[in-house]
């Protein structure tokens, strides 16, 4: 017998065992770097959620202090007029806010509308033009090829014709000329297909994305927006209702006070004669439409492709003619700036130029003739 013993073969695992146990530990681990993955975007987003919870609770308590300001203040028979008088000055300033923001908003529908058109027109008319260059090249081609084919067809009538065997070498030259011509059908058709498929390529192109409305647009309606800030300024400075909705439009109502009771219902009675004026001003329109003449003719920009004026060209404001409509060239101009001050929040109403540059026209890209 033997020192050692013989151990018996291991068995070997089959080779389609091996790949599928490869396999399977392949998909456990793309199963858990996908469940990974999901778990990283859960929690991102918990961390939005619960930022936007802190940011709501904090939003509430600023809200809830308020109210329980306003509350101590309207429980004050002299504090509680001046917040009566706030909110009343509030809405001078959100109703003055508003109706820039309604001109803004009109002006633009109606100039967008008008632009997009010319946009769609321009467009087809490049498209027209292009295919019409296409189409004349096609018909100079078509017009080579027949002269060539009728040319080949007289040869090949010519060359039937000559059956003596005297007629060999000319015969033999003619079936020369006709492969000749032949080949320089190739290129034609090679060249016909290309500008069928261009003609084609051409038609099916969608147009170009509208890039929204021009600067000198932009310019213009930002214009009618100045005159109108400007001349609810200068019609609101009467008894300092502009500068007291200033501060109303920009001051929580804790911060305010104006005076005693007796004094906020002089205010009221002012604010009130003053709201109902501008109702009844029947030469609104051609005020605004002279201050926005002047304006045109005033505004500075930095560069070419600024849609918001330069804030200096803005620092002075012309008065209105008393009992008129136009300016008033005699006296000396208002040093207010409405943009610098921000009245009726018109600094975020001003259309700003677009982020990208805008093109001159629009084009059918990648179809042009070679």
């Amino acid at each position: 017998m033997g020192l050692f013993k013989k151990e018996p073969p291991q068995e070997e695992m089959p080779p389609e065992d091996s790949a599928e146990q490869h396999k399977s530990l392949v998909n456990i681990f793309q199963d858990r770097n996908l469940l990974k993955r999901k778990l990283d975007e859960a929690e991102a987003e918990r961390a939005v959620l619960r930022a936007d919870v802190e940011d709501l609770r904090k939003r509430h308590d600023e809200v809830q202090r308020q109210l329980a300001n306003l509350e101590k203040m309207l429980v004050d028979p002299e504090r509680g007029q001046s917040a009566i008088l706030y909110y009343r000055l509030r809405a001078v300033w959100d109703t003055c806010r508003q109706q820039l923001k309604a001109l803004a908003e009109e002006l633009s529908t109606r100039q967008e509308q008008l632009e997009r058109e010319r946009h769609g027109e321009l467009f087809e008319q490049r498209r027209a033009a292009q295919i019409k260059d296409l189409q004349r090249l096609v018909d100079i081609l078509e017009r080579d090829r027949h002269n060539l084919a009728g040319g080949i067809v007289a040869m090949q009538q010519q060359a039937a014709r000559l059956k003596r065997f005297w007629q060999k070498k000319r015969r033999e030259a003619l079936e020369i000329q006709i492969e000749e011509s032949r080949e320089k059908l190739i290129p034609i058709d090679k060249r016909r297909a290309e500008l069928l498929a261009k003609i084609e390529q051409t038609r099916k192109a969608p147009a170009q994305t509208f890039g929204g409305i021009g600067i000198p647009a932009r310019r213009a309606i930002n214009t009618a927006l100045l005159a109108l800030a400007q001349y609810l300024y200068l019609h609101f400075t009467e008894h300092s209702i502009a500068e007291m909705s200033r501060s109303a439009g920009m001051k929580p109502v804790s911060e305010v006070n104006y005076g005693s009771a007796n004094d906020c219902m002089g205010i009221t009675a002012n604010l009130w004669e003053v709201v109902m004026k501008l109702k009844k001003d029947t030469t609104r329109a051609e005020k605004l439409k002279n201050r926005s003449d002047y304006l045109r003719q005033k505004l500075t920009y930095a560069n070419d492709t600024e849609s918001v004026p330069e804030e200096s060209s803005l620092d002075y404001m012309l008065p209105f003619s008393p009992n008129g409509a136009n300016l008033d060239l005699t006296v000396n101009a208002i040093p207010v700036n409405v943009v610098h001050l921000n009245y009726w929040d018109i600094q975020n109403i001003l259309l700003k130029s677009p982020e990208k540059p805008e093109q001159a026209a629009p084009s059918v890209k990648g179809v042009a003739a070679d």
